[in-house]
């Protein structure tokens, strides 16, 4: 089976969790859509998530959609916790960026876009919450271009925007003007432009999808995570505009490549017994394994794989063997993010954000101020 890791990023309250919950719906994995105001996300499974109605930690979910597995990693939108996004991108193939169609292009929305196209990881952009008053999608658009990139082709056409019968229907490329986007990195279709030569939509829709594999060009889709509006057409191009990955059948073990896997997540259960996420590069984890582990330090040892899942319509199921492209769980392991399993591969991307250049450190004048207010209260 093909494999596909995605991550959803956004700014705080662009609504990523809400999008990920619909898709879960959508694809069959949850019977209802979870919502963030009454606490039961898939994704948000810490008490601080759901009482404050943010994502803390990175989670991984897996779905199945048109034959294709994908497993989707919600990260947070809060700069408070950007480590959670830098360790998810090191293991993404693709990402799915929301952006608010009320706030448009925010704060958080311009460093994670200036980031994977430094990485030149695929993107696909969502502009949620057209039924919103106040939404305005030519407005946002606008704005993408200006400051996130100018090579966006529109998936979507919206109607009734900023109203309760907001819609959307799918965009022609011929009249969506995808050539004039994309004769800029492809001097056939500038050619062709350039000397009024008809160019049919699949043509259009092929070259799209090999600018965005190339991170390039964005697509840009618009809906309505809470109402579900505009989920299906995002969710059926996904196969098209994220490079798969999946393990050839091979007869013997001397076939397969080294083993390369990465741990990008790691947590604790409520009886305190860790479990690491790992992303598998190339080779095969196989349960009882022997396996050799670099940790970030370069300390080699090795580890014995005692307990294996993997993510399956959104649980995590015991198996003997997890193949290259997915993600492995390592339950009861003494695993640390950025630890490698096995070899180094090329395709690890280590990175992180660029720290903000003025820092400050807000202290209490008097160590004790609070005690006091607190005595004087209570006398």
């Amino acid at each position: 089976m093909k494999i596909i890791n995605i991550g959803v990023l956004a700014h705080v309250d662009a609504g990523k969790t809400t999008l990920t919950e619909q898709i879960l719906y959508q694809t069959g994995v949850k019977e209802r859509a979870g919502s963030v105001d009454q606490g039961d996300t898939t994704t948000d499974s810490l008490e601080i998530e759901r009482r404050r109605g943010i994502t803390v930690k990175s989670a991984a979910v897996s779905f199945d959609v048109d034959g294709l597995k994908v497993n989707l990693i919600d990260t947070p939108g809060h700069a408070d916790f950007i480590s959670e996004v830098e360790h998810a991108l090191s293991v993404l193939d693709g990402v799915i960026l929301v952006i608010s169609a009320v706030e448009g292009v925010q704060a958080q929305t311009r460093v994670l876009m200036q980031t994977l196209k430094e990485l030149c990881i695929p993107t696909l952009l969502f502009m949620n919450k057209i039924d919103r008053r106040g939404a305005n999608y030519g407005q946002v658009r606008t704005l993408i271009q200006d400051l996130l990139d100018p090579h966006i082709c529109d998936m979507t056409v919206t109607e009734n925007e900023g109203s309760e019968n907001a819609g959307v229907l799918p965009a022609d490329p011929v009249s969506a003007g995808w050539l004039e986007t994309l004769a800029l990195q492809d001097d056939e279709l500038l050619r062709m432009y350039a000397e009024d030569i008809p160019v049919s939509a699949d043509r259009l829709y092929e070259e799209l999808i090999r600018q965005t594999k190339a991170g390039k060009a964005y697509p840009l889709f618009a809906g309505s995570a809470a109402k579900g509006i505009g989920v299906d057409r995002l969710l059926s191009c996904l196969g098209d505009f994220i490079p798969t990955s999946g393990s050839a059948v091979l007869s013997t073990a001397e076939d397969l490549p080294p083993l390369s896997g990465f741990v990008f997540k790691v947590i604790k259960d409520s009886s305190d017994e860790q479990a690491a996420y790992v992303r598998l590069f190339a080779g095969r984890l196989r349960l009882r394994d022997e396996v050799r582990v670099i940790s970030r330090a370069g300390h080699i040892r090795s580890l014995k794989v005692k307990q294996l899942y993997a993510l399956q319509a959104g649980k995590k199921t015991a198996a003997g063997c997890i193949e290259a492209g997915d993600i492995a769980v390592l339950p009861g392991s003494e695993l640390h993010i950025g630890d490698v399993i096995g070899f180094r591969s090329d395709r690890i991307k280590d990175f992180a954000f660029h720290k903000p250049p003025i820092q400050v450190q807000v202290l209490a004048e008097k160590r004790n101020i609070r005690r006091c207010f607190i005595r004087r209260s209570a006398g």
